[in-house]
This record gives structure tokens, sequence and C-alpha cells, in this order.
């Protein structure tokens, strides 16, 4: 969401399946993509036509792909090495993986904001609603002198209802853009799941076709979206450059001791490539869990929150008040 690996959607997934089938197929891709443009419609119908005018133009696949902005670094890198060592059709499969994975981790994310959102707008809907409607009809039945602290009150609330949503709008547009990961709570750690889910899915694939370990570090930390991991990213591919090994006591902002060991560790491939499915896998489950916390709890969590602060503030405002008012009328001295 927001940043995290913002070249990969569904248009791309369903343009990257496409690609993969004509080349299991051995049909030429270029005939193949200009039929597939002329039946879809929007950005992908126009991508996929302009891919098979080059390629019917005599440019390959590697250099179309890398002349379109639409595809991000890390996919132009598994193409060119998938042609490379002559894997194309394992390459576009393992691309087509890596951006479903990522198209559903962040479809997980989006969808665990819906109902805490839902509950927090109707509930802050039903206060405005008392505060602005059923409280003042209150106080005019106490009879509440101009300029009393109730008075104030009132005129506060009707000035500045709109205040709260524009603080909240700002928040979320904020959190939106990448300040998920910064905050606390099963919302942070979910957000920061999901993007080591998605690093160690694209550095898997890179590794697989041959890429070196220092390249594939940085493409596919910038390909996550994340500045701190891919700024632990560059340092250390940039120690693996210099032959240096990751310090002991040298610890990452963002990206996990036991991930950073593992990419510094100079594994063979074979046992990084296991190591970091392995780890994807953990970082993919542990999301999946807290989506589940955040869909089951945090509805509960906010609706005891706020129905309980609204209870509070209805008997604050209305029950007191009444019990007050009603006890007046007996002409009783109030306690």
């Amino acid at each position: 969401m927001g940043d995290i690996a913002k070249n990969f959607d569904e248009q791309l997934l369903a343009l990257t399946d496409e690609i993969a089938g004509l080349t299991r197929c051995g049909v030429p891709l270029s005939d193949g993509l200009l039929g597939f443009g002329a039946d879809m419609t929007g950005p992908t119908s126009r991508l996929a036509k302009s891919l098979g005018a080059q390629l019917e133009s005599g440019k390959s696949l590697a250099d179309a792909v890398a002349d379109h902005p639409e595809f991000s670094p890390f996919y132009c890198s598994v193409i060119q090495a998938g042609v490379r060592c002559g894997r194309l059709p394992l390459a576009l499969e393992q691309l087509s993986s890596a951006i479903r994975q990522v198209v559903e981790l962040r479809r997980h994310l989006q969808f665990s904001l819906v109902y805490p959102a839902i509950v927090v707008c109707v509930a802050y809907g039903l206060t405005l609603f008392s505060l602005l409607y059923i409280f003042p009809t209150a106080m005019e039945a106490r009879s509440v002198a101009p300029g009393s602290w109730l008075d104030i009150a009132r005129r506060v609330v009707i000035a500045g209802w709109w205040l709260p949503p524009l603080v909240g709008l700002v928040l979320f547009v904020l959190a939106w853009r990448g300040g998920f990961a910064r905050v606390g709570g099963p919302l942070g750690r979910m957000h920061r799941a999901v993007r080591l889910a998605i690093f160690a899915e694209l550095l898997g694939v890179l590794i697989d076709q041959d890429e070196p370990l220092d390249r594939s570090l940085e493409l596919a930390a910038d390909a996550v979206g994340d500045k701190q991991l891919s700024a632990d990213a560059h340092r250390i591919a940039q120690r693996i450059r210099s032959g240096e090994t990751q310090g002991r006591h040298e610890s990452c902002r963002r990206m996990p001791p036991m991930l950073a060991w593992l990419v510094s560790s100079r594994a063979e491939q074979s046992q990084l490539l296991r190591a970091l499915r392995r780890a994807a896998e953990s970082y993919r489950r542990q999301a999946h869990e807290l989506r589940l916390w955040c869909e089951v709890y945090y509805p509960i969590v906010l609706t005891s929150g706020v129905g309980g602060g609204a209870t509070l503030a209805y008997t604050l405002m209305m029950v007191i008040p009444w019990a007050r008012l009603l006890y007046s009328l007996t002409g009783l001295p109030l306690a």
C-alpha cells in the first residue's frame, strides 16, 4: 500500500502471466502481445501493444521492457537475467509468483483497515450529532446562561467540528504514504512484516536468476519502497563488494539482524535460496496472523473504547443534567 512495491499491481500481474504463457507455448511474443492488447482495455492494453510493436520491429524483450518506465529496475533485471541464462520461462514464472504475493499482501494490509475506519467514522458521527443537536436541547431545558462554561463548550464544538476529521485525514494520508511502518502495535508490525516478506521473496527471485548478491540486495530493497530498508541493503551490498563481512555488533535500522546476517554470510546459493524462501514464508505467516488480529480484535478494542467513551459522554452530557433538572423541579436544594 502506498509506496509498497508501487510498480507491482494486478495489471502488471496479468501482463506477466500472459508473457509467461506465450513463452511456454512457443508463440511469438510480438503477435501474442498485440493480440492480448487488442483484447484488453486501459493501460494494460496500451502497454501490451507497445511491447508487441517494439518486439515486432526487432527489439529484444529485455530492451523493450527497459524502454517502459512502468517496469521497475527489479523487473527489468529479472528479465535480463532470464534471457542471459536461457531460463526466460522460469524467470517469468518466478516474476509472476512474486508479483502475486505482493498484490495479495498489499490487499490484506488494505482490507485490515476497513472495519476499524468504519467504526471510528460512525462513532464520530454519532458523537457529533449528540454534541450539535441533543446537547443544545438539554442546555436550553436547563436555561444555561450565555457565557457559562457549557455555553462556551457548545460554541467551540460548533465552530471546530471539522478539525478532528481534517487531522485524521492528514494523519491517514501520511501513514498511507509509508508511515505505518513507524507506528507501534499490530498495525505497524504487520506493515513491516509485509515489507520484509516482499523483500525476501524478490531477493530470492533475483538470486535464483544468478544475479550478483550485492546487486540483488539493492534491486530487491529498492523495489519494496522502504527507504530505511533500502539504506540497510545498500550498506550491506557495499560491504559485500569491498570484501568485508557484517560486523558482529552492527545493527540495521529496518532489516532484522537474522536476515542481515543471512544475506552477508556468503552461504551457497542453494542454501541462501532455501533460507530466503523460509524467511519469506515466515514473514507472510506473521503478516497474516497480525492481519487477523487487526480484523478481529481491533474492531472490538475500537468499539469498546469509542463506544465506552461515547456512553460516558452521553452520561455526562445527558443523563446527569437531565437528572439534575428533574431533581430541581421537586424544589429541593441540590446536594
